[in-house]
């Protein structure tokens, strides 16, 4: 299979691929992850007058629209109607998200079977010059691999796109309430995160790329070995296919074990950015002689915060790296939807099979 597409391409591979009806379904999910965005925002913004009202004294000044919008109540009062007012905050938001999630599983799902589906269409519909000149294993590799243009290209791309918005819209509420403290954390996570994209991205792209030859290679010879089994034998050829099948496998289940261990690696990097980034914060704002009722407010925001924006990070690194994963996967497989599936002809004629009759 030719694999010449330039690699800026890609991106608008899994485009091509759709249906206008899927295009617009995609736009509407969208729209969803804005709606999310939105309420993630508002479900972490709430944090501030719930601990302020907590912990300060002041909260009335502080807080005086919310005070005379509810009529000067005591503050039992407007603590308990700011704790019932977060808790349906964040049941609207989990209700939508999930939700949300539901549509796109459910997108991704139907995208996935269609696609193999018309792999196989087109496959099986090629002249028969087509089989001749193609090795079956890599078509049924091909086969096979279809979902990752879903797997490996729609889903990190909404990953992507959920959590950098919500990424951008925290960091943008953060910087309204701290501004220093917010760019010495953005500067923290941004280096570290763009640190260690640039030490991995062309290993994983190589090892992509590696893992689709060696599986295109354990289907062949799992194919030859068992298709011509009888001339295999005759031949005592059996421990060179062994040889040669473990030597793929070895490969590819070693590439598997890297790139799973390097998934995790995000996880544990972000954590120990998360405690350089709170303890950065702190520091800053100590050396902005701020007291400590100011800083106790601002702390549990940004502690809510990264919470919420850790795993976010996590995902978008995750996210990149199975888009560079399965870059190789993709552009082999879009290769041949490319290819043209004629109908086949209504005035063909079907020879009936007709169980013999014993006399």
């Amino acid at each position: 299979m030719n694999q010449a597409d330039s690699k800026s391409r890609n991106s608008f591979v899994v485009w091509r691929l759709l249906t206008a009806t899927e295009r617009r379904t995609l736009i509407g999910i969208i729209f969803l992850i804005l709606v999310g965005m939105v309420l993630e925002t508002l479900s972490l913004g709430i944090v501030v007058p719930v601990v302020a009202i907590l912990t300060q004294d002041n909260y009335e000044s502080k807080y005086k629209w919310l005070s005379d919008w509810l009529g000067s109540p005591t503050r039992e009062d407007l603590i308990i109607f700011v704790m019932v007012l977060m808790v349906v905050v964040y049941i609207v938001r989990s209700i939508f998200l999930l939700w949300s999630s539901w549509i796109q599983k459910g997108f991704s799902a139907s995208l996935s079977g269609r696609l193999s589906q018309r792999l196989f269409t087109i496959y099986l519909r090629q002249p028969y010059m087509f089989h001749l000149q193609h090795n079956s294993s890599t078509l049924m590799r091909n086969s096979r691999n279809a979902n990752v243009v879903v797997s490996g290209g729609i889903d990190p791309t909404l990953v992507l796109l959920t959590d950098g918005l919500v990424a951008i819209a925290l960091f943008t509420l953060l910087i309204v309430i701290e501004p220093v403290g917010t760019l010495i954390t953005i500067v923290t996570f941004g280096a570290g995160a763009l640190t260690f994209q640039k030490l991995t991205k062309k290993r994983i792209d190589k090892w992509g790329d590696e893992k689709n030859t060696h599986d295109g290679m354990i289907l062949q010879h799992l194919q030859q070995g068992l298709g011509g089994a009888k001339d295999v034998k005759i031949l005592g050829r059996e421990s060179e296919f062994l040889a040669q099948h473990e030597k793929h496998l070895n490969e590819s289940l070693r590439i598997s074990r890297v790139y799973t261990v390097l998934q995790s690696v995000p996880r544990v990097w972000m954590e120990i950015l998360t405690i350089t980034g709170l303890s950065a914060l702190v520091i800053s704002m100590v050396l902005q002689k701020q007291s400590f009722t100011e800083i106790i407010p601002t702390l549990g925001l940004f502690a809510a915060a990264a919470f919420r924006v850790m795993p976010s990070i996590n995902r978008l690194l995750g996210s990149l790296q199975t888009l560079i994963f399965s870059r190789a996967i993709i552009s082999s497989v879009y290769e041949d939807f490319k290819l043209d599936a004629p109908d086949t002809p209504e005035n063909k004629t079907v020879i009936p099979f007709k169980r013999p009759t014993r006399t």
